[in-house]
């Protein structure tokens, strides 16, 4: 009768391992579960995020490419001004040298109308 009390005892203590194994099952499904869906959980958020950057990201190519459009005009411009500057300076430079050869024969006029007066 001994024996059969030990089997008794082992499956006894069998049927508690097994009871705790199922136990932990329970458990472990339970996490992957709450796992599983909080998961889920950040891959909407991480969709829901992406998407805002997505879009952020076309408003920035789209003022980006507003800026490089106007960037371009003012440059266009400014080549432009410049252009008219250059021109200008020209005309100056110019209108300088004929004052000088202008000042030149006033100073050489009065030098000879001087010495007119004086004979």
């Amino acid at each position: 009768m001994k024996s059969e009390e030990r089997i008794i005892e082992l499956l006894a203590e069998c049927l508690k391992k097994t009871d705790q194994l199922l136990d932990r099952m329970d458990r472990t499904d339970k996490s992957v579960e709450i796992m599983s869906r909080a998961l889920a959980e950040d891959g909407i958020k991480f969709n829901q995020m992406n998407e805002k950057f997505n879009e952020m990201n076309e408003k920035f190519n789209e003022m980006n490419q507003r800026f490089d459009e106007r960037n371009q005009r003012f440059e266009e411009k400014f080549t432009q001004m410049n252009s008219k500057f250059d021109t200008m300076n020209e005309k100056f430079d110019i209108m300088n040298q004929d004052i000088k050869i202008m000042l030149g024969e006033l100073i050489s006029l009065s030098k000879r109308v001087s010495v007119i007066e004086e004979n």
